[in-house]
């Protein structure tokens, strides 16, 4: 790393808080909770997750949204994974989506999830369809839609994998329903940290808040039968539970089911990792 990279890596660190910040999630329990066509989009915040604001609704018919995930053009991207499949924007002020496109994914994949590189700028998407096969990891163009393929994830053998996230050195972690854990990727080599600590399953999703480093999960527990926030150490793999995200609907189901989350960098967090970028390029 440059010297500028280092002095900007600084301020990025003496900027960061270790307060809460804002996330937004799908939730695919929008349609039987909430009677809305398509998820819902919801936002709330990470020392207060069970008090959510709902946006709005993506008004995309039966399509479950999988990944989601900011982009440094400020722009909330949404990945439908079953339904009309392919890559959509989120309007922040409504939680309509709009379809940018799709294509390039191997036979039977599924994109479960996206996340976004601060460090190169690019969106990745991992797919999965099966614990038989390996997970595939594509890049996704934020212009078309269309997903490259990257190769097959190795070490990772009998897992289904429904989560993805960037730390803020470029490092993907991947979310393993099988092992109830996640997985550091080495470019396309995946290396277990060890179980989070509960039963996760169904809908759910992770990412990293790019201004503290802290890896979040918003995930289903099957052992408490509540959504919950949770965070988790990049290193050990284990989980911290943080709260619950919502309440309970009347019909037995949690209120909110989150299919992603993701949370967009303050301005101040978002111009320098703009600039480190453009130094890490360089």
């Amino acid at each position: 790393m440059c010297k500028g990279a280092i002095g900007l890596f600084l301020v990025l660190t003496l900027v960061a808080t270790a307060g809460a910040t804002t996330i937004w999630a799908t939730d695919n329990l929008g349609p039987t909770n909430g009677g809305t066509v398509g998820d819902r989009i919801i936002k709330f915040d990470s020392a207060t997750p069970a008090t959510v604001t709902v946006v709005g609704q993506t008004n995309i018919s039966g399509t479950l949204m999988g990944g989601l995930d900011f982009a440094s053009n400020g722009t909330l991207y949404a990945y439908g994974q079953t339904g009309s499949v392919g890559l959509y924007t989120v309007n922040q002020t409504n939680g309509l989506a709009t379809f940018v496109g799709s294509g390039g994914l191997q036979p039977s994949d599924s994109i479960t999830d996206l996340s976004y590189d601060w460090t190169t700028q690019t969106m990745y998407g991992i797919g999965n369809y099966s614990t038989s096969v390996a997970p595939n990891l594509y890049t996704i163009n934020l212009n078309t839609g269309m997903a490259t393929f990257l190769g097959a994830l190795t070490g990772m053998g009998g897992t289904l994998n429904v989560g993805l996230a960037t730390n803020t050195s470029g490092v993907n972690f991947v979310q393993d329903l099988v092992n109830n854990g996640f997985y550091k990727l080495t470019g396309l080599a995946g290396t277990f940290l060890g179980p989070e600590g509960f039963d996760s399953n169904y809908s759910q999703g992770c990412t990293v808040d790019q201004a503290t480093n802290i890896l979040y999960h918003g995930a289903f527990n099957a052992g408490t039968f509540h959504t919950e926030l949770w965070s988790v150490n990049q290193t050990t793999g284990v989980g911290t539970f943080l709260g619950q995200i919502g309440g309970m609907n009347p019909n037995g189901l949690p209120e909110y089911e989150t299919g992603d989350i993701a949370i967009i960098p303050e301005p101040a967090t978002l111009v320098l990792l703009g600039a480190l970028a453009l130094l890490r390029r360089r």
